[in-house]
């Protein structure tokens, strides 16, 4: 949901965003007003100033004024990455704003996986 007046675009991710867990594809708005989006967990606003740098796991991402970040792996092997989505960070230089959701869906699903038996 959004007022005022604000325009969207769906555009088409890429391959390598959608491979970090970006998804197919994204909302693109340009205008002036106010925009509502839900996370899982609260969400934190990072302003980053001129060459300041910060990293967030990938799996907490939820929105960003730039169109300039990197996608990087870390940790071990191309197994985990592939089939555990781990390692996977992005990361993002300022002058910018980033925002990101305290919890992650995947830590979620852990913590019920725990308790089911089967």
């Amino acid at each position: 949901a959004h007022h005022g007046d604000l325009s969207y675009e769906v555009k088409f991710s890429g391959l390598r965003k959608l491979a970090a867990g970006l998804g197919f594809a994204h909302l693109e708005f340009s205008g002036n007003g106010g925009l509502w989006i839900n996370s899982y967990g609260a969400i934190m606003k990072k302003e980053l100033k001129e060459g300041e740098k910060f990293t967030l796991d990938n799996t907490h991402f939820v929105a960003t004024n730039s169109k300039n970040f990197e996608i990087k792996r870390v940790g071990k092997g191309l197994k985990s990455l592939v089939f555990g989505g781990e390692g996977i960070v992005l990361s993002f230089e300022g002058p910018c704003e980033v925002y990101y959701q305290t919890r992650s869906f995947g830590s979620l699903v852990d913590l019920i996986a725990r308790y089911v038996k089967g």
